[in-house]
């Protein structure tokens, strides 16, 4: 019934010819049939990819008293910070207090693991801004985001698909997934059976590009590639897809407008109030309304009604 969930070796890869990485095998998590353990009043679960250590939802859990969040982050100084504030949370400025493993938040598992198409050992590369980092090779015919093009290293990290990440929240709803991997957001997703993430997930947000800006990363979809398929599988669009031309807001004058988190709602839970990935209230940041749910083509926001 209760097993452990580790973050092991599967296989030996070398970053540079002379160079191997040094693997660590250790528990990560605590799991009963097969979930990682939550609290026995969980009503439902958020799932993070790619935490980085700003605009968290361990942030937001206050306004989530039944909530249970399910985190994954592969760098490890990124994963350290996560765990500090476990540490803080739990036993304020007392020093040598344990936590309960892998906790940043009572209510919040992390997990050191990248989420990936297939599992297993992957190399992931370091950029010197962290949130550029990605298992996805950068396509350097691309021209915009040059912060993304300073690469620090490359390391072999644990990965795990989206579906066996689904899986270990058990028989709980997943009201809300944000992904945030750098490129590969569309493919994690477009990993899962249709089947299994209508079945679970209410509202999920990713990172979508414009399509008419090169990829940032290789194999990166666009926006439109994305709606297609998110649509073909029961979920609709609540604000429109980013284009290059089109200035978002904030952004500064003469930056290209290619890249936006869009979030995304299955199609039976159009009505409901939902979260989102900054401000959570317990009502919901967002209330999906009839007729407010987005089809546009070109950036230009048409009403469904």
């Amino acid at each position: 019934r209760y097993t452990a969930l580790s973050a092991s070796l599967l296989g030996v890869a070398t970053a540079k010819r002379g160079h191997q990485p040094l693997i660590v095998q250790t528990q990560v998590a605590s799991l009963s049939d097969g979930a990682v353990d939550m609290p026995p009043d969980t009503e439902y679960v958020f799932l993070e990819v790619g935490c980085s250590d700003r605009n968290t939802l361990d942030e937001t859990l206050h306004a989530h008293p039944r909530a249970f969040l399910l985190a994954f982050e592969p760098l490890l100084d990124k994963y350290a910070v996560l765990l500090a504030r476990g540490t803080q949370r739990y036993h304020g400025n007392r020093k040598d207090r344990s936590v309960p493993l892998g906790h940043h938040h009572e209510r919040a598992v992390v997990l050191p693991m990248a989420v990936s198409e297939t599992g297993g050992m992957r190399n992931i590369t370091v950029s010197w801004l962290a949130g550029c980092s990605s298992l996805a090779a950068l396509n350097r015919r691309s021209h915009w985001a040059p912060w993304c093009r300073g690469r620090m290293e490359t390391r072999l990290v644990p990965s795990i698909t989206l579906t066996a990440a689904l899986h270990l929240t058990g028989s709980l709803p997943v009201r809300f997934v944000k992904l945030d991997a750098q490129g590969v957001d569309f493919q994690l997703v477009r990993s899962v059976p249709p089947s299994l993430l209508r079945a679970k997930v209410e509202m999920l947000e990713m990172e979508v590009r414009a399509s008419d800006c090169e990829a940032l990363y290789a194999g990166q979809a666009g926006c439109l590639e994305v709606l297609e398929y998110m649509r073909s599988v029961g979920y609709e669009n609540t604000s429109g897809c980013p284009w290059r031309t089109v200035r978002h807001v904030g952004r500064e004058k003469g930056t290209p407008n290619c890249e936006k988190g869009m979030r995304l709602v299955r199609r039976d839970v159009q009505l409901t109030s939902h979260v989102g990935s900054a401000g959570l209230t317990s009502k919901g940041a967002v209330r999906i309304r009839r007729g407010s749910i987005f089809r546009d083509t070109r950036g230009d926001l048409h009403s469904s009604s």
